[in-house]
Formats: structure tokens, C-alpha cells, sequence
């Protein structure tokens, strides 16, 4: 009975003086904290100045650091002497909610050299701000607790203690975090009558705004996401087979937490927002080489008072392409279709793509063109919303066909004259041998310019080595016809063959000198100058038949190539 009375006594007290017995509000109002949002991959990009964190006075405490953060996971802290820095340099870096928000880091350098590991899941949250304490003496000593916690939840002593100035944040990849600190104590009361209307409509939207939860007032609404595309660039690497695509992205979605009566706000009907402050499609290239999400920079986003979102970023693709067209070079084609799809509440997202204000199309003064563009979407509840730009490159091989087939012409030009060339001269066999030393340099240097491909080998390639093979065959055919010229023969050719070289049909088609084949031919009264006209007359012969062998076969070279 006693005890029943005192629990009431208890209630009644604490009825009376409640705010004794209940915890205290967080005194720090973070719309006075500085702000600072990641989502750079493990990357420090900006680093701020730790001069009003360093205790002075103090015989021990070197820093005192207070922090807020935002994040599902991964939220990384550096503590540098320097800015920036390398991976190589001595740094403190404390991992917070690492491995999917299972464990935290104390690291001596980054992304390396693990000093003290501790299991704790669930110390960060991607709903509300998680509050932590970071303090290092003067010993050495590195303590990272929760705020309102004394005691650390991972230490480590430093046997050589940094001298620290600088600090950083980062998340991991993909993961994006909002950091408060540096903040003031202040009430809000004191700084009402000097804000702005739009510091009052960023306070009112963005306060309590989550930009990880889709902005609808009921989870089965449908957001639509209007996109637009405008090519600026494209650079092919036909070796690696990869096509880099810059341009601009325009997209729209209406933002259910975004809207205001403009004439609140000094009819203030727009207003600019940081991108990572408010929810946004997560745009991810689904077939990326590197990281699938890194395609869009950091640009601010248009919202209208009627809750339209309007963000225009510029677009970073890099996919791999089709090389099958290889064997076509330096006139090949390429095949490349960058997939961009929503990879998270895809469910609930509808892409559509506007055609009539993108630009597929890119002649400017690159390397390549776009020869035809075009975008195939497939969008349901069941797979990712996504849509496929399919492009089709080909090279402006104008300088290209100059420079590696110009050269051909001459060499067969070369060729074809040794064939007209007197057996009995000195430059013969000369030229050949020349124009195999220049195909031989084009063949080295198209090993080192044109891409490699496992079934298909460019026809230049195939071209200089059918002409090496010819060459060497029209060496052996000038050897050879220069020895039937040049070495008496004691005996005579048959008579049939004689008649042959003599007839009118042979000297008028393949332009052979007129002769007729004495009546004595072949006796013993007939002369060796006789004998040896005949022999002359039948290499003029194989030198003509092979121009024309040779002459149709650079034709057909030609006529493959165009």
C-alpha cells in the first residue's frame, strides 16, 4: 500500500514538473550550422579551416570538434596539417556507419592503414541528423563519441601526434550525406526580423525537407520525370572501343513539398536550390564503365512555386561500343547505346523523353559525326525505368583516306610502270625493291594507329600486305624477264610462239614493236641477234600480260575502298 502511494506521489510530481524529468532539446539549432554536402566517391573536395576548433589554454585537449550528419551510411571524416592532400600523406580519417552502417574506422592514411575497428550498426541515419564529438590531444589521443555521450564509442593513441589544421568530408560511392557543424548558439527569436524572404522560404521548405524520400503526399502517386538531351561533344576511342558524351540534360518533376503561396514571400515564385538539398531522380548509366552514377554535375535546381523542379546538369556518359564495323577503317562505324535508367523507388517513377527539344545529332569539327540518333524507352512497374540513346558514329575520314591510301596510288602507279620499264635499263627491279621499303614503313605505322580487333582486320591493313606479297611477285617477274632480255640464248624459241610474238593481234593490244620472224629462223645460217630478238620480244610479252593482271587488281582495290 505504501509503495502504491509513493508511485502516484511520484506521477503527480512528475505531472507538475515535467521539464525536469524529461530530457532536454538539443540547443543547437542547425540553420546556424555551416553545411556541407558529399557525394564525391571516397574524394575530399573541400576543405575548411580547423583554426575555431583548436582548444588553446588547454594543457591536454588539442581539438574539440561537434557535428551533425545526414546519411545512410559511409560518412567519412579527414583530419589534415595540410591542404590538400595526397593518399600518401599522414592523415587522421574517421569512417563512420561503414560497411552498409555495420562498423567504424580510425585510419592513419587514407583508404589505408586501419588503427582501431569497432562493430556498431545503425549510428547513422538517412531520416534524421546523428550528432558526434570528435576530440585528439595533445598525446595523441583520437576519441570520436555520440553527442551526449561521454564516454568514446572508437579510440586510438597516436604514438606521433599530426598537427592538425584542415578538415574534409566524404561519403562512399553513391552515397550522398549532409554535414552540420560549426554552429551557433543563438534562437531563432533574435533572427527572425532579418531574414530575407527567400532565407524565410529556404528555412520554411528546407528545414525539415529529407531529400532520400520520394517528395508525394501518398507513396502510390507516380512521379514523372521529363528528360531532354543536347549533345555538345562526343570522343570515340576506337581502341578501348569506349565513347565519351558530354551535353546538357534538362530535367522536370513536380515536388509535392515545394510548393508556397508566392505572395507570403514578397511574390517571390522561384527559387534556387542546391541539388543534393532536395530530393532528386537518382539517374544512373546502367552500362558505365567506372561508376554507374557518376554522369551529372553539381548544378543548382529551379523550383517553382507551384512545385515544378526544374534541373538542367551537365551530363557526363562513357559506355562501350560495337567495333564490329572495324574491318571498314578509317570509314568504320560504331554502335553505341548509352542505357540511363532510375535505380532507386523505381517502382513509383515514370521516365519520358522529349524529342522535340533534344539534340541527337553532332557534326561540329570532331573526329566523328552522329549519323543517326535515336532513343528507345521502356518504362513499368516491374523493371528499371529506363531509356536507351542509340547512336550510330562514323570518322570524317577525309584526312585519313589522304594520308594512308594516297600512298597505295603511288606505289601501284610505281609498279605498273616497271612493267613498261626497258628490261635492259638499271631502274627495273630498283623500283620494286623501293616500294616494298615504303609499304612495309605504311604497314609498321597502321600497326600502331588502328584499333585491334580479334575477327576483323581493317582493309588498309589488308590492303598493304596484299601489295607487299604483288611486289615481291613483280620482283620476280622483272628478274625474270630481265634475264630472258639480257642473257644470250643459243637456242631458239618454237616457231609457233615466234609467229605469235610477231602477229598484229599481240603488237597492236599489248603494244609490242613490229617484227617479223625471219625465214632462216632457227638454222644454222641464222644469226644469234635473230635468236635473241625473240627472246626480248617474249619478256616485252609477260611484262605486258602482268600490266594487265596488275592494272586490274589496283582497280579492284579501288573499288572495294569507295
Amino acid at each position: 500500500m505504501n509503495g502504491f502511494v509513493y508511485l502516484c506521489a511520484l506521477l503527480c510530481l512528475t505531472g507538475v514538473t515535467g521539464s525536469v524529468f524529461k530530457p532536454k532539446d538539443n540547443l543547437t539549432d542547425l540553420s546556424h550550422c555551416t553545411v556541407d554536402y558529399s557525394q564525391s566517391g571516397s574524394v575530399y573536395k573541400t576543405f575548411y579551416d580547423l583554426a575555431d576548433n583548436l582548444v588553446e589554454g588547454n594543457e591536454t585537449l588539442q581539438l574539440d570538434f561537434h557535428f551533425a550528419v545526414l546519411a545512410p551510411s559511409d560518412a567519412h571524416i579527414l583530419l589534415s596539417p595540410s591542404d590538400p592532400v595526397s593518399k600518401d600523406d599522414s592523415v587522421y580519417e574517421i569512417v563512420i556507419g561503414a560497411g552498409g552502417n555495420t562498423f567504424c574506422d580510425i585510419r592513419r592514411k587514407q583508404k589505408s592503414d586501419v588503427k582501431a575497428s569497432v562493430r556498431i550498426k545503425d549510428l547513422l541515419s538517412a531520416l534524421d541528423p546523428r550528432f558526434f564529438w570528435i576530440h585528439i590531444t595533445k598525446e595523441g589521443v583520437v576519441d570520436v563519441g555520440k553527442e551526449g555521450e561521454e564516454l568514446p564509442f572508437i579510440s586510438w593513441i597516436d604514438p606521433d601526434p599530426l598537427p592538425l589544421k584542415y578538415i574534409s568530408f566524404s561519403t562512399w560511392s553513391g552515397i550522398e550525406a549532409k554535414w552540420f557543424f560549426n554552429c551557433k548558439w543563438k534562437q531563432i527569436e533574435k533572427v527572425e526580423e532579418s531574414l530575407t524572404f527567400t532565407e524565410k522560404l529556404r528555412r520554411d521548405l528546407l528545414f525539415y525537407y529529407d531529400p532520400y524520400v520520394r517528395p508525394v503526399e501518398n507513396i502510390t502517386t507516380i512521379t514523372r520525370i521529363a528528360m531532354s538531351l543536347q549533345i555538345n561533344h562526343i570522343s570515340l576511342d576506337e581502341h578501348q572501343g569506349s565513347l565519351e558524351l558530354f551535353g546538357t540534360s534538362k530535367l522536370a518533376w513536380h515536388d509535392e513539398k515545394l510548393r508556397w503561396d508566392p505572395s507570403e514571400y514578397g511574390e517571390l515564385d522561384v527559387l534556387h536550390i542546391f541539388r543534393r538539398e532536395i530530393w532528386q531522380p537518382d539517374l544512373a548509366l546502367l552500362n558505365a564503365i567506372g561508376d554507374v552514377r557518376d554522369i551529372t554535375h553539381d548544378t543548382m535546381v529551379v523550383a517553382h512555386s507551384s512545385g515544378l523542379v526544374e534541373w538542367n546538369p551537365p551530363i557526363h556518359l562513357k559506355v562501350w561500343c560495337n567495333g564490329e564495323d572495324l574491318g571498314a577503317w578509317p570509314s568504320d562505324t560504331h554502335s553505341c547505346s548509352p542505357i540511363i535508367g532510375i535505380i532507386r523507388d523505381y517502382h513509383n517513377i515514370r521516365l519520358e523523353f522529349n524529342r522535340n527539344e533534344s539534340t541527337l545529332s553532332y557534326r561540329d569539327s570532331s573526329e566523328w559525326k552522329i549519323v543517326t540518333g535515336d532513343v528507345s524507352i521502356r518504362s513499368s512497374s516491374a523493371d528499371f525505368p529506363v531509356f536507351e540513346i542509340m547512336l550510330i558514329l562514323q570518322r570524317n575520314s577525309n584526312a585519313y583516306n589522304i594520308i594512308f591510301f594516297t600512298p597505295f596510288i603511288f606505289i601501284a602507279i610505281s609498279v605498273l610502270a616497271t612493267f613498261w620499264m626497258d628490261p635492259l635499263g638499271k631502274m627495273k627491279i630498283s623500283v620494286c625493291c623501293g616500294q616494298m621499303i615504303v609499304t612495309v614503313i605504311m604497314l609498321l605505322v597502321l600497326a600502331i594507329v588502328t584499333p585491334k580487333h580479334p575477327s576483323h582486320v581493317p582493309f588498309l591493313v589488308s590492303l598493304y600486305s596484299y601489295t607487299l606479297l604483288a611486289l615481291l611477285f613483280a620482283v620476280i617477274i622483272s628478274t625474270v624477264v630481265v634475264n630472258l632480255c639480257r642473257n644470250v640464248k643459243n637456242a631458239p624459241l618454237p616457231h609457233l610462239m615466234c609467229r605469235i610474238l610477231t602477229s598484229n593481234f599481240l603488237s597492236t593490244y599489248f603494244c609490242l614493236p613490229k617484227s617479223e620472224m625471219p625465214l632462216n629462223y632457227g638454222k644454222m645460217s641464222d644469226k644469234t641477234e635473230n635468236l635473241q630478238s625473240m627472246w626480248f620480244l617474249l619478256g616485252l610479252l609477260i611484262d605486258r600480260i602482268f600490266f594487265w593482271v596488275y592494272l586490274s587488281l589496283v582497280a579492284y582495290a579501288i573499288s572495294c575502298y569507295y
